[in-house]
């Protein structure tokens, strides 16, 4: 595996490593070190709130980042944290039912997108308040028929457009948004 020299970087300044252990890191064996530089991290939480906001953002984002960390950084005070870590596929599915209450639509509509949001999730997604959460739900593949059926007669023509090309959507769902079209087209007495 290899990292970024950004990662490696975070991860020296983290645990405050001797120059010694910092060349290690860097050595041939990272994929080793950075697993035990992993669990290291988890029991040094307060020094992650140390790391510049850049740095917590690339270590949320990487897909490489232990789900432990990513558990750590889903408490982050910034917003763009927290959307990095819903975002990112090692997120555990316990985290994203908490970042799925964000209190801002970026972090929400993050988790809804993100594949392995389990699917209790996204039917209380699914009845989000804002349409760019409830459009990531019905673009996300693993989204299952049911929701795509409440989503099929969303107010919001982009929700529809998704479900209708979501490849979980039956024929009934796809005939579901199409009349619901037409019913919208219609003049209203």
């Amino acid at each position: 595996m290899n990292y970024t020299p950004d990662i490696r970087t975070a991860l020296a300044r983290l645990l405050q490593l001797r120059q010694t252990d910092t060349h290690a890191l860097l050595g041939p064996d990272w994929h080793n070190a950075f697993e035990a530089a992993s669990r290291a991290f988890y029991a040094h939480t307060a020094d992650l709130s140390k790391l510049p906001l850049q740095e917590r953002k690339d270590l949320a984002g990487n897909t490489n980042t232990s789900p432990e960390i990513l558990t750590i950084l889903a408490r982050d005070e910034y917003w763009n944290v927290r959307w990095r870590v819903a975002q990112n596929p090692n997120t555990p599915p316990e985290i994203l039912t908490i970042l799925a209450q964000d209190e801002y639509y970026y972090v929400r509509w993050r988790v809804a997108y993100n594949p392995n949001t389990p699917p209790e999730i996204l039917t209380i997604l699914a009845r989000d308040e804002d349409e760019d959460v409830r459009w990531r739900v019905a673009h996300n593949p693993n989204t299952p028929p049911e929701i795509l059926t409440h989503l099929a007669r969303d107010k919001d023509g982009d929700v529809r457009y998704y479900v209708e090309r979501n490849p979980n959507a039956t024929r009934e769902i796809i005939q579901t948004v199409r009349a619901y079209e037409f019913y919208q087209q219609q003049p209203k007495p």
